[in-house]
């Protein structure tokens, strides 16, 4: 739990470095075991960048599955107490204060996610992933992932060679489907294959590999992937390398 938490300290020193915001994104969120018995699970940090003594911010962490519908996900706080069993957690933070919140990655099987948080006053969030193996016996890996807001042209670095592969996760927070269109770049920013599109329901997600999206592209791969869509999206990107370790990527806005 120690280690969990100092790693969700150090996530938020990137975003409050970056802006806090009355709402923002983040892009991905597991919890469960997969059939190999990988468990993953999340951790969740709200501060309040604000001076000590400042007014309360009270808002709301809310969770939503791969298809748009709200998602029953369990958490708890760095004490080990339950903060919530429902769709959404919510928070008060004063400033100079800071909230912690883990899932608890139950017996169940794996799903994915994405969480928007809301605030009425400004605030500063970010999230870690934790991997487990052999029915969360050890520990495989972790990353730490600032917060991300929904823009229609970002990017990311994309990696495929026989022993890396870059992973993505894209959440549709807004009220109609989006369709997003991703293009492969090689070092020179000239496309490689043809560009796929993909249609993500209204409040939905997705998440994927590039080797996935891209079953063609030939190993080794590196350059960049453009995403654009045609409503605001908020994207996610981790570098995965054979064994399950894995590291933050980032994602560029694009003119």
């Amino acid at each position: 739990m120690k280690r969990i938490l100092w790693s969700l300290v150090c996530i938020l020193g990137m975003s409050v470095f970056c802006s806090a915001q009355t709402l923002f994104y983040l892009p991905q969120i597991a919890d469960g075991f997969q059939a190999s018995g990988t468990a993953w699970i999340t951790g969740i940090a709200i501060t309040n960048p604000a001076a000590t003594g400042t007014p309360v911010a009270s808002g709301t962490i809310t969770f939503r599955q791969d298809n748009g519908s709200l998602w029953n996900i369990s958490f708890v706080d760095e004490q080990q107490r339950p903060v919530a069993s429902g769709s959404s957690i919510p928070f008060q933070v004063a400033g100079g204060q800071t909230r912690f919140f883990i899932s608890t990655g139950g017996p169940a099987a794996l799903n994915t996610g994405y969480a928007t948080v809301s605030s009425n006053l400004s605030v500063s969030g970010g999230a870690v992933f934790i991997e487990f193996g052999n029915l969360g016996a050890f520990r495989i890996g972790e990353a730490g992932v600032p917060s991300s807001s929904a823009l229609t042209r970002q990017s990311v670095i994309a990696i495929k060679t026989n022993n890396e592969n870059t992973g993505v996760a894209v959440a549709s927070p807004g009220g109609s489907a989006a369709t997003v269109t991703f293009q492969l770049l090689d070092t020179n920013g000239t496309p490689v294959v043809s560009a796929v599109n993909r249609a993500i329901a209204a409040n939905g997600h997705t998440a994927f590999f590039v080797s996935e999206l891209f079953p063609t592209l030939p190993s080794p791969f590196y350059g960049t992937m453009q995403i654009t869509s045609s409503t605001p999206v908020a994207v996610l990107s981790l570098l995965f390398e054979e064994g399950g370790v894995f590291a933050t990527l980032p994602v560029f806005p694009l003119q």
